[in-house]
């Protein structure tokens, strides 16, 4: 199903039954809620793909970044506001190495706390060690799709 919030996030999940999201009521704008890889990678070429939902009034960002170590985390994709009330596919070739972290952050948007709708969710999210086949449309993203299953 949807997220608890009504005229955000999206009403299933892309494939299967659930889906990951970070909720916009009682949070504060520019809070972050965020994923990150905890296992070692082999060093190689990888391709990193999800699913993602960006609907509301108040979206803030969604960022997909790498972190090598202890160096500064490098932003390798970032959507900021509503993109359309639709799930929509990401998918970029990475290089990693053992030390690299993937961390994928939701940051709330809205100006005030009472601007809540502005749920962002996940799904679908897969690494493959190879490259990734070739994008359709722009850039592999804007592809919207139907979910068939609930949170």
């Amino acid at each position: 199903g949807g997220t608890p919030t009504g005229k955000t996030g999206p009403s299933s999940a892309f494939t299967g039954s659930y889906y990951k999201f970070a909720e916009a009521t009682n949070r504060s704008p520019g809070d972050i809620a965020s994923l990150e890889s905890n296992i070692p990678f082999n060093a190689g070429t990888y391709c990193l793909s999800l699913n993602i939902h960006m609907s509301g009034r108040h979206i803030g960002s969604l960022r997909i970044l790498t972190k090598e170590g202890s160096a500064s985390a490098v932003t390798q994709q970032q959507y900021t506001n509503a993109q359309s009330n639709a799930w929509f596919s990401f998918s970029k070739e990475l290089s990693l190495t053992s030390s690299t972290k993937i961390i994928i952050e939701a940051i709330r948007g809205g100006n005030r706390n009472r601007q809540h709708k502005g749920d962002i969710a996940v799904d679908n999210i897969k690494l493959t060690s190879s490259s990734c086949p070739p994008a359709s449309g722009s850039g592999g993203t804007g592809q919207p799709g139907k979910g068939n299953g609930k949170k």
